[in-house]
């Protein structure tokens, strides 16, 4: 008999070894069809669209969604959403080649395009449909070269403390056309362009009246730094250094022309129509006005329309100031100008940028260098008071 018991045991296994391939291979039921939805990966769609900014101006994006199935160890797991891009134009020649993201959010410490946030996955297996995960603003990405150009945009979802492994991934094709020139581009003009950042960074300087030495100190950081990761040569070097010198002198002898100097100067570097030239030249002056550790309100105005013929977003010339102005560097009287509030806001409007402001500054109360730190501390004092004034009515 004993046998006969482990023949219908065997027998037995057999039988279920067959269903269960059976069904895997033609039913499957439940789980057949997660296994064939996580086998699909992402569907990522990146949908052309407009958007309108806080200064009413229509800005053109690519608004990203996913759409799939993915697994995770368990319920509510905590998970990133990584989102990068590569130029695939010329791949069979250089490979895929990284995009440049001017918006630091959305941007790693390289300043190539790729970021994330974080999402729990509710379920064990959570599916998406067309679900919303941000957007990318093409006229602040900077390409290889100038011309259309063959996008590769990837989504991955991963552990939110191990990004290297994704637990599901995707990726979509886009064509954008590039109307300025790529970074690979700009080495060709990197002379000319170099001349009028630093003609433009001392007329800065003498803008005020006087040529301060802490000013053309880090104007002369700048070009060190800038020749140091570019490469450049001796002659490079010693030809901008030729035009700081002559520039100088011209607006010590000719202080009341510093003014129009500036505004010549922009006129031709946006006749380049190169975004991250502008971007450059604007940081720069950024740093001149902060090189004496105080921010006026006339230099906040100069600013403003430094950033406007630029042709500089609101929101990035307030992302660049926040790099560069810090609390203790506004008196009393002018320290509104430190969120740099949009003029013409309703009420309700006002809260909503304050609101904004804060999540911004909030996620910096962690950051691994203590002065950023710091500052996030003291910027959400300063939007809380302002957020308390507008609820009281004042």
């Amino acid at each position: 008999m004993e046998w006969l018991v482990t023949s219908v045991l065997i027998v037995v296994i057999g039988i279920l070894i067959l269903i269960s391939i059976f069904k895997a291979l033609f039913g499957g039921g439940e789980t057949s069809t997660i296994q064939k939805e996580l086998g699909k990966g992402l569907t990522i769609k990146c949908v052309e669209d407009t958007i309108n900014t806080e200064s009413g101006e229509q800005l053109g994006v690519y608004k990203l969604s996913m759409s799939g199935t993915c697994a995770v160890p368990g319920e509510n797991y905590p998970c990133k959403i990584l989102i990068y891009g590569v130029d695939i134009t010329d791949e069979a020649i250089d490979g895929p080649m990284p995009i440049i993201s001017m918006i630091p959010d959305m941007a790693n410490e390289d300043g190539i395009l790729m970021f994330d946030f974080d999402m729990q996955m509710p379920y064990t297996y959570t599916s998406f449909e067309d679900s919303s995960i941000g957007m990318l603003v093409p006229d602040a990405m900077v390409f290889p070269k100038k011309g259309r150009r063959k996008l590769k945009i990837g989504v991955g979802i991963t552990p939110k403390y191990d990004t290297d492994q994704a637990f599901q991934q995707g990726q979509t094709v886009v064509f954008h056309n590039q109307k300025s020139y790529g970074y690979l581009e700009r080495a060709e003009r990197d002379l000319e362009t170099d001349k009028m950042i630093a003609e433009l960074a001392i007329a800065m300087c003498a803008a005020d009246g006087e040529i301060d030495k802490r000013e053309t100190a880090v104007v002369r950081r700048f070009f060190e730094q800038r020749m140091i990761s570019r490469d450049h040569d001796a002659d490079h070097k010693d030809e901008i250094s030729q035009v700081l010198k002559n520039t100088m002198s011209v607006l010590r002898s000719q202080p009341l022309q510093a003014d129009e100097h500036i505004h010549f100067v922009i006129r031709r570097i946006v006749a380049l129509e190169d975004p991250l030239l502008c971007q450059e030249a604007y940081e720069l002056c950024v740093q001149v006005v902060a090189a004496d550790q105080q921010v006026l309100e006339e230099e906040i105005d100069a600013l403003d329309k430094i950033a406007r013929e630029l042709q500089i977003s609101d929101a990035l010339a307030r992302e660049i100031r926040d790099r560069f102005f810090t609390v203790s560097m506004f008196e009393k009287e002018c320290e509104d100008a430190l969120v740099d509030m949009p003029p013409g806001l309703s009420k309700e409007e006002q809260i909503t940028f304050l609101n904004r402001e804060y999540q911004k500054w909030r996620s910096r109360v962690t950051h691994q260098d203590a002065g950023i730190r710091a500052e996030a501390e003291l910027r959400l004092q300063h939007i809380t008071k302002l957020r308390r004034e507008l609820s009281d009515g004042k």
